[in-house]
């Protein structure tokens, strides 16, 4: 709801539109999305289930209606590679490939992307390092274990050194492993029909190697 640095160059006589305020979202029931955008109710099928992506979404409206064009119907997007990419594996098993990048942020996002799917079988998370984070890297990953555990994670894959603070926090069935293809031996063992397997990590783990294998079978 507004971008406090932004507020020194909002001179009068512009038209502000401030998505949380003007833009709102009203319900989420995918891949039917309604929101409500100065009083008028927008309509729109999409192609995603992360809620994450919503955010981007009410800011698309907001700026589509503020050039005059009034969306509605199919939204097409795709998304890069390794970027919440959904892989269906023989086994009935699903990967969310979501190893592009990694931030504190955008883990939780996962999470909670993750914990609002029921699958058949288990949801399991492998996730790696988060680099980049400075001294308050230990605790970040701390943070992360804790809030994997809390989402309702059942088996928990820790990918490299940063990441044994996330398994020693997360209190269920942990596996810690050195690297991406000591994570892919693992995951092949572990990962059985029906779960749902959440994979991410910085880019510079290359966790794409776990997508890969199980994919292979």
């Amino acid at each position: 709801d507004g971008v406090p640095e932004l507020e020194p160059y909002l001179r009068p006589g512009l038209d502000v539109i401030r998505v949380g305020r003007d833009v709102v979202l009203e319900d989420f029931d995918p891949p039917r999305v309604e929101i409500r955008s100065r009083e008028r109710r927008v309509t729109l099928q999409v192609p995603f289930t992360a809620r994450h992506q919503l955010e981007n979404l009410l800011s698309a409206v907001a700026a589509a209606q503020a050039v005059g064009v009034e969306p509605s119907g199919r939204v097409d997007v795709s998304f890069g590679a390794m970027r919440g990419e959904r892989v269906t594996l023989p086994s009935g098993a699903v990967v969310i490939n979501d190893c592009y990048n990694a931030n504190p942020l955008s883990m939780r996002a996962a999470l909670d992307d993750l914990a609002t799917q029921a699958p058949e079988g288990r949801r399991v998370a492998v996730l790696g390092d988060m680099l980049e984070l400075g001294r308050d890297e230990e605790a970040a990953h701390r943070e992360l274990g804790e809030y994997a555990a809390s989402t309702g994670v059942d088996v928990l894959i820790a990918v490299g050194p940063r990441s044994r603070a996330a398994a020693e926090a997360f209190g269920g069935e942990t596996h810690v492993v050195a690297d991406a293809a000591e994570a892919a031996a693992v995951a092949s063992k572990v990962v059985g029909p029906g779960d749902l397997v959440l994979v991410k990590a910085s880019r510079g783990i290359g966790l794409e190697a776990v997508t890969e294998a199980l994919a292979r079978g």
